[in-house]
């Protein structure tokens, strides 16, 4: 396929596609695209009103908040992919795992999975971030133990599906060693509904990472970040409103891109299929 029939075929995906590179790129280029300090306070410059030399304003300590949006992007941005890729991994190797030996291992990662999603997942995610402490290391370990039970769930029944194909037995008589399978047969099969899962999962896990913020739990200061941000302007709602202002549209703006690129990624896999279906 010509990449003009591609773009003209998958307009929403390319569009999107497009902001969600603009979005990387704010986040690598912060340091060229303002001249201000994130973190350095200014006192004599506390809480101005938005302007030309201050476009979002400032906070309470005299920071640039557009300065601090943007140095932002690159604490969610990195904090959501480190967060993506580490439940992607272990839960889509504990759904292999149980699906394809079954048994007694498939008993206990499932058990345990199932113990997990009893809890609702914010809940049982601010109990350990408060037993972990406040931090963004510990913030991003608490939504990764009550996220993969999903991921392995989902690679789980993928694997079940494959499981008993002809192809597979045919493979066993002939020899074929586990290892052998799992690389030639499951994961071909099963790696594009877990890449078009975590494509559509990258908002939600976003506003996870931005709400332990909110609550304290997940990013301390000076370090700018959306969800913190949002806990500092909260303070000043009528005073000074652009403290949530603009931290919050950068959160909806972003979190509603990635959703939206998410969802034109499993619309060109499968445009008839909705991979969430399989879990439920």
């Amino acid at each position: 396929m010509k990449l003009t029939e591609f773009i003209r075929q998958q307009k929403k995906m390319v569009i999107f596609g497009v902001i969600v590179i603009i979005i990387a790129l704010t986040a690598v280029m912060a340091p060229q695209i303002t001249h201000y300090d994130p973190v350095k306070a200014s006192l004599k410059d506390a809480l101005q009103a938005p302007g030309s030399e201050h476009l979002f304003g400032t906070d309470t300590l005299g920071r640039d908040i557009f300065t601090r949006v943007i140095f932002g992007t690159r604490v969610s941005l990195t904090s959501t992919l480190l967060l993506l890729g580490i439940v992607l991994v272990t839960g889509s190797f504990l759904g292999i795992i149980a699906g394809f030996f079954g048994g007694f291992i498939d008993t206990i990662i499932m058990r345990i999975a199932d113990i997990m999603i009893a809890f609702p997942d914010m809940i049982l995610a601010i109990a350990i971030a408060g037993i972990l402490g406040p931090n963004l290391v510990n913030s991003i370990t608490a939504i990764a133990i009550v996220s993969w039970p999903r991921y392995a769930r989902l690679s789980r029944s993928l694997v079940l599906k494959i499981k008993n194909r002809d192809y597979i037995y045919a493979a066993y008589i002939t020899g074929s060693k586990n290892g052998y399978l799992l690389k030639e047969y499951f994961l071909p099969n099963i790696l594009p509904n877990l890449i078009v899962t975590a494509a559509t999962d990258v908002g939600t896990f976003m506003l996870s990472l931005a709400s332990l913020s909110f609550l304290g739990f997940g990013v301390q200061p000076p370090t700018p970040e959306w969800g913190y941000m949002l806990s500092e302007g909260r303070q000043y709602m009528q005073a000074a409103p652009w403290l949530m202002i603009f931290p919050g549209l950068a959160i909806f703006i972003v979190v509603s891109v990635f959703n939206l690129f998410g969802d034109s990624v499993r619309d060109l896999y499968n445009p008839k299929s909705n991979v969430n279906k399989i879990i439920k």
